[in-house]
């Protein structure tokens, strides 16, 4: 629409715009197949070699079986004086609507044609001008031109426009002058579809996914900040506690400071959970790596303490491979647990507090043995981060030990929409609110086991790295299954991206590393980690697979995973998973 229409020429047009009325005419009058596009614009070089311009028509007509016609809308009186000036209501005009049509014709065909989707000849392509508010028939009697340019019969005046039949009539009158009987050429489809995105092109500018985690992160800190606030307000005065609440409300990050602040405090600390990637977050830790080197604080997972202990004592079992050892790492492992409580007795080492985490996945006897560790189990610093919803491996029997408990309710971790899918497989109300509102994204992708659901990781991490440039090391694979067993796993190798765990050889199985002995992840690898070992772990991205719709366990395991993602979830899943995630 041109910018300098006055307000009396939309009175004129009886409150319309003149473009809306001829656009709203010829839409209604043209035959199938034929379409109108109003207010098209470009930027181009005129072709002398002169800077890059704007440019704009105010309608564009496509006759696929003969080309184009371009029409110049012009509203109110229009008129000419004897100089060639032209006018349209009280505006001067800086050239004729014909030859203004003319120029925009001849550029948009060169815009077209420089597509290199265009195929075929250029468009035959004619113009035109509309007057909405004006009858040619006030020109006086027999005028069959108002300027050599200017014919009647490329001229749309308010009777040609009065009604679709004299509309329709009026555009064979224009298409006939140029096309004569030659009758224009057809364009090709795919040189329409050309047309079609120069001019209308539907799309949505969004952050790419790394900014949106970006944007995340910040989020994150601060309200993990303010939960450290909320726990010291919870345990002042309190020495022996548990800490209960559900994903995402901070309990590892606040049993890792809770063990630094105790350490930093001159307590000799243990910090101790059940998974061996947690054990490794905790010692690569800044602010933790600093006081275990300086011998004020321990971080261990169970086993890896128990074995300790037990080596000390001399009374480690055998492991597998060994005369005499366990068939196998769970079967050892189950030994080494089983010699806990004979090791601590045998042990003199002690410490002034114990803080554990994961503890719903301790067994009774683990929780009722480790105060023996503190010079004074009974009034010693013992401090119990847990939840009920992610006991994976066993049922939750940290209330057994008697200690004083604090609920923790907000969700300082997920996206909105990640805390609230993941709500539905709780198995229970936890009375969690998301702190973070602004939604990080959930998609969820139905793939059958097996090769399918390898394509859909694929495309998953080429349109989170790729396309959203987020760094491999900020994306987590987490399936279902052990890694020996999972398709995702075996393949490995997805285009540019890999898959690692330095925890289990190239089959998937377990290497029985302590914490301390796994490598360092390459920073141009994703880790791929089981859901059941990833827990007390998040990641800004985590891409869920492996899921089997028959899994007992499937509500715990979806509860886990999903809550794994800080801003960003994909849900590979059989289609009866994804459609209870719908």
């Amino acid at each position: 629409m041109d910018p300098e229409r006055t307000a009396a020429d939309v009175v004129g047009t009886g409150g319309a715009s003149p473009e809306d009325v001829v656009y709203d005419r010829l839409r209604s009058a043209l035959p199938d197949g034929q379409r109108a596009y109003r207010n098209v614009r470009w930027i181009a070089a005129p072709g002398d070699g002169s800077a890059n311009a704007d440019g704009e028509t105010d309608m564009l007509v496509v006759d696929p079986s003969r080309g184009i016609l371009v029409i110049e809308v012009k509203g109110g009186t229009v008129r000419v004086d004897g100089q060639g000036r032209w006018y349209a209501g009280r505006r001067a005009l800086q050239m004729s609507p014909f030859a203004q049509a003319e120029r925009g014709k001849h550029r948009l065909v060169r815009l077209l044609t420089e597509d290199s989707d265009w195929v075929g000849e250029p468009p035959a392509a004619g113009h035109a001008a509309a007057f909405p508010d004006a009858d040619w028939a006030t020109a006086g009697p027999g005028v069959r031109a108002i300027g050599l340019d200017a014919p009647r019969a490329i001229c749309l005046d308010a009777e040609d426009l009065a009604s679709d039949a004299a509309a329709a009539a009026a555009m064979e009158r224009a298409w006939a002058f140029w096309l004569g009987a030659a009758g224009g050429r057809p364009i090709a489809q795919r040189s329409l579809d050309v047309i079609a995105r120069a001019v209308v092109r539907p799309v949505e500018l969004r952050p790419i996914l790394r900014r949106t985690v970006e944007r995340g992160e910040g989020d994150v800190r601060t309200m993990t900040a303010h939960q450290a606030r909320v726990l010291e307000g919870l345990c002042a005065g309190n020495r022996r506690a548990s800490i209960s609440g559900g994903a995402g409300t901070g309990k590892t990050q606040l049993a890792m400071e809770r063990a630094r602040r105790l350490a930093r405090d001159g307590f000799r600390t243990l910090l101790v959970c059940f998974n061996q990637p947690l054990a490794r977050a905790f010692r690569r830790d800044p602010a933790l790596a600093e006081l275990i080197d300086a011998g004020m604080l321990e971080a261990h997972t169970f086993h890896d303490l128990a074995r300790g202990l037990e080596e000390s004592a001399g009374i480690l079992p055998p492991g597998p491979g060994t005369p005499g050892g366990a068939p196998d790492l769970p079967s050892w492992f189950d030994a080494i647990a089983a010699r806990f409580l004979e090791a601590v007795e045998r042990t003199p080492d002690r410490f002034h507090a114990i803080v554990v985490d994961e503890g719903q996945d301790f067994a009774p006897d683990w929780l009722q043995s480790l105060p023996f560790l503190l010079d004074d189990p009974d009034e010693d610093v013992l401090y119990v981060f847990h939840d009920p919803g992610q006991s994976l491996y066993r049922s939750d029997e940290v209330a057994a030990l008697g200690l004083t408990t604090y609920v923790l309710q907000e969700d300082c971790r997920n996206a909105g929409d990640i805390h609230d899918l993941a709500e539905r497989f709780a198995g229970r109300a936890t009375g969690s609110v998301a702190l973070r509102d602004l939604p990080g994204g959930v998609e969820v992708i139905a793939a059958e086991p097996g090769a399918e659901t390898v394509d859909a990781v694929r495309r998953a991490l080429h349109r989170v790295i790729d396309e959203g440039r987020v760094a491999p090391g900020d994306v987590v694979v987490l399936v279902g299954m052990a890694l020996h067993r999972s398709d995702v796993w075996k393949a490995r190798r997805f285009g540019n991206q890999v898959l690692w765990n330095g925890s289990v050889d190239d089959a998937g199985d377990q290497l029985g590393l302590p914490a301390e002995a796994v490598p360092e992840q390459p920073a141009d690898t994703v880790l791929c980690e089981t859901i059941h070992r990833f827990k007390g772990l998040d990641e800004k991205v985590a891409i869920l697979a492996d899921l089997r719709a028959d899994d007992p366990r499937l509500e715990r395991l979806l509860y886990v995973g999903i809550t794994r993602a800080r801003d960003h979830l994909v849900v590979v899943a059989p289609p009866a998973v994804a459609r209870r995630l719908a």
